[in-house]
């Protein structure tokens, strides 16, 4: 579970970056 929770909390902010290009990519 924890392991879990910090393999989630490293790929975070890639993933934060991944969608944020999306919805700017629909949305312009």
């Amino acid at each position: 579970m924890i392991f879990a929770f910090n393999f989630l909390l490293f790929l975070f902010p890639v993933h934060l970056f991944s969608i944020i290009d999306r919805l700017y990519l629909l949305y312009l």
